[in-house]
């Protein structure tokens, strides 16, 4: 018997842990916690937090924050906020994508 309540399904399978919450999809396996929710893929590996959403790859390692976003890929180190370009270089800018 599956617990159902509030729209919580949740269960384990082969040391899996997986349930749905409010359309979220979660689980852990490995160490690994991952999920998805309004098309947002996301999981934590390792210590890294990382996922992608409208075709962006983002995540966090070592309190480094990195993406990529239309082959452009950037983040943000020691409160400067950088992207790789076309030359490779490490260049402050000063929009930063954000996603509501």
């Amino acid at each position: 018997m599956s617990p159902v309540a509030n729209n919580v399904t949740c269960g384990t399978w082969n040391n899996v842990t997986c349930g749905t919450l409010n359309n979220v999809t979660c689980g852990t396996w490995n160490n690994v916690t991952f999920g998805t929710r309004n098309n947002v893929t996301c999981g934590t590996w390792n210590n890294v937090t990382f996922g992608t959403r409208n075709n962006v790859t983002w995540g966090t390692w070592n309190n480094v924050t990195c993406g990529t976003r239309n082959n452009v890929t950037w983040g943000t180190w020691n409160n400067a906020t950088w992207r790789l370009g076309v030359q490779n270089a490490r260049t402050r800018i000063v929009s930063v994508y954000v996603w509501v």
